[in-house]
C-alpha cells in the first residue's frame, strides 16, 4: 500500500542524508508506470498526495511497453510526471528480446523526453541477453 512505502520512506530518507548528505534519495519505482493502467499511477498519485516527493531527489520510474495513450491522456503519466517538478530517471526501460533494443530507445525514449523535459537518465534492462539470463545496461 502506498501508506506504508510512504511511512518506510519517510523513515529512510532522513536517515540517508544523515549519514551523507551528498548521496541522492530516490523513491523505489513502481511497476511500469504507464503499464496496468490507472492502478500503476494511481499509486504513484498517492505517494504525491502523502509528500514522498519532499522526501526525495529524484523521482524514480520504470517505462516498458508502448502504450502512448496512457503517457499523452489528460491525467496521464506526462501530467502526473511534470506536476512533481523534480528530475526524472528512468531506471528500468526496454524491450524483450536482444535485438530490439535499438530500435525501441530511439522511438521510446525521444518520445518520453519530448513529454517529460524532467527526464534525466535511462537505463535499459535487457532481458535475456547477459549471463544468468537478464542485465542492466546504462
Amino acid at each position: 500500500a502506498p501508506a506504508n512505502y510512504f511511512e518506510l520512506l519517510s523513515l529512510a530518507a532522513p536517515v540517508v542524508r544523515s549519514v551523507d548528505p551528498t548521496r541522492l534519495v530516490l523513491n523505489a519505482a513502481t511497476r511500469s508506470i504507464q503499464q496496468n493502467y490507472p492502478n500503476t499511477l494511481n499509486y504513484n498519485r498517492e505517494l504525491q498526495r502523502l509528500g514522498a516527493p519532499q522526501l526525495v531527489d529524484i523521482w524514480n520510474i520504470h517505462y516498458y511497453g508502448k502504450q502512448y495513450e496512457n503517457v499523452v491522456r489528460g491525467g496521464g503519466v506526462a501530467e502526473f510526471l511534470n506536476s512533481l517538478q523534480k528530475p526524472i530517471w528512468v531506471t528500468e526501460s526496454g524491450e524483450q528480446g536482444p535485438n530490439q533494443q535499438l530500435a525501441y530507445a530511439e522511438t521510446v525514449w525521444p518520445f518520453l523526453r519530448e513529454q517529460v523535459p524532467s527526464i534525466e537518465r535511462f537505463y535499459w534492462y535487457e532481458f535475456a541477453s547477459a549471463p544468468g539470463g537478464f542485465g542492466l545496461k546504462s
